[in-house]
């Protein structure tokens, strides 16, 4: 359905009525052509329905009941300042109706003092069910008609809670049976983002960033003309904006490139959202809600990749893992190197050395640790944060190296680990947390003011950089 624009909104997008009103009007704007809205819950709701689970775990009832009253008092403004009339009304009983759900499964919850992977999905999914109902009714307030439809009748996804992965096939049957009729017919639909079921209707999610793995999935089974994620940056930058302020917006992207900067720490992008677009022909937009007139980043298969443009992203949830082989029970080699795939969030790198092995991730480690056997022992956990430098012509790969390594060094920045990652050979550098955003500073600055046919190295000495950061 050439015609078809799928538009996501994020979190922030939805998060005030401000917004809302924001949103509403690119909606409108592109009335005149099928559109499949993806709604993200409000910002911060997400997380207090997870802290909502976590205190039910505990069995504790005034922490349950604070995070319940939070709730409320967020919608319930929302809603008092976006809708008014019958609209309000409708929707403040379909969510009194849906709170007390909400309750009785806490309850139950905290009763049983246990909580599953399950659960938490059952309770995670409240938050777009919420927003999304929200929008579609300020929609139709403001003219414009638009139908709701229950996002776990459209995406079909396994059992693995908390991180559902779609059943295209299932889910390609379900988005025809129930969306191709009113998207032909020229309506304007409002479903949730993050949000599915198994084949027996057990509600799942898809984890962080499920909203845009919904919106991509569907626009790529219903082949949409394009798909938006309307989010709070003006599209993907060189850096994150939020952290280097001279990071400049990267108006076109191939496709690859953006799954190698998602999968190590582009926020704006999540790594599987793009998996659906490979191979096909939907391109992808990345715009701000709150600055529509900026152009956005569009990310799609056909661009030719620019090689001589250089990223630079963070990852601060890093570590180091240094182990001891036991003289006792045989080399760990090949099984650790399973386990560490197969229990850490993110493996960067490893090394193995007759007298330690070492490993570079990123995210939660505990599973890994607690997997480990009597053959190692634990000698180091060393908190890092990540610095990945992506891009530039393969010739110039060496010089880019050099040239990051002396300006950390004469910066008297200490790196923990240096290394070439991946098959395009990006480099990782490991430095301290608190050297982390002067380290990325000083790298990004030095490429996007040099060009790396003629790569020199600036003297900084480490005060100085630290002053222009502070500046």
């Amino acid at each position: 359905m050439k015609s078809l624009l799928v538009i996501k909104f994020g979190g922030t997008s939805v998060g005030s009525p401000e917004a809302v009103q924001r949103a509403a009007s690119l909606v409108a704007a592109a009335r005149g052509r099928p559109l499949l809205v993806v709604v993200s819950a409000l910002n911060g709701v997400t997380d207090r329905l997870t802290a909502l689970a976590a205190h039910a775990a505990e069995g504790d009832s005034v922490a349950m009941a604070e995070d319940l009253l939070w709730i409320y008092r967020r919608h319930l403004a929302q809603a008092g300042e976006l809708l008014s009339g019958q609209a309000f009304r409708t929707y403040m009983t379909g969510f009194d109706h849906a709170r007390q759900a909400l309750f009785r499964q806490a309850e139950a919850l905290a009763a049983r003092a246990e909580v599953t992977a399950a659960d938490r999905d059952d309770l995670s999914a409240y938050g777009e069910w919420f927003s999304a109902r929200l929008f579609r009714l300020f929609l139709e307030q403001h003219g414009v008609p638009a139908t709701f439809c229950e996002a776990r009748e459209l995406l079909v996804t396994d059992d693995r809670f908390g991180c559902a992965r779609p059943r295209v096939g299932l889910t390609r049957v379900r988005l025809n049976e129930v969306l191709h009729p009113l998207l032909r017919a020229g309506r304007t639909v409002v479903t949730q983002g993050f949000v599915g079921a198994t084949a027996d209707g057990r509600t799942t999610t898809l984890g962080r960033g499920g909203s845009d793995y919904s919106a991509t999935l569907f626009a790529a089974l219903l082949e949409a003309g394009e798909v938006h994620i309307r989010t709070d940056v003006n599209g993907v930058f060189s850096a994150d904006p939020k952290l280097i302020p001279e990071a400049r917006r990267v108006s076109r992207l191939n496709l690859e490139e953006a799954w190698e900067l998602a999968v190590h720490g582009a926020r704006v992008l999540y790594a599987p959202c793009l998996e659906p677009l490979r191979g096909g022909k939907v391109p992808l937009y990345v715009r701000n809600t709150m600055d529509p007139d900026t152009g956005g980043t569009l990310i799609c298969p056909s661009i030719r990749p620019d090689a001589g443009r250089i990223f630079v992203s963070l990852q601060k949830d890093g570590t180091i893992i240094r182990l001891k082989p036991q003289a006792t029970g045989g080399s760990p080699g090949s099984e650790l190197y399973i386990t560490a795939q197969q229990k850490l969030e993110r493996l960067e790198a490893v090394s193995f050395r007759p007298e330690e092995i070492s490993l570079v991730c990123g995210g939660c480690v505990e599973t890994f640790l607690d997997a480990l056997d009597d053959r190692v022992q634990l000698s180091e956990r060393l908190p890092t944060t990540l610095i990945h430098i992506f891009g530039g012509e393969p010739a110039s790969k060496p010089a880019i190296r050099n040239a990051c390594e002396a300006m950390l060094d004469r910066a008297s920045i200490n790196t923990h680990y240096v290394g070439n990652i991946g098959p395009k050979q990006h480099f990782l550098f490991a430095v301290s947390p608190e050297d982390s955003l002067t380290a990325a500073r000083l790298l990004h600055d030095h490429f996007h003011e040099h060009h790396e046919t003629g790569l020199t190295v600036p003297a900084v000495p480490r005060a100085q950089a630290i002053q222009e950061v502070r500046r």
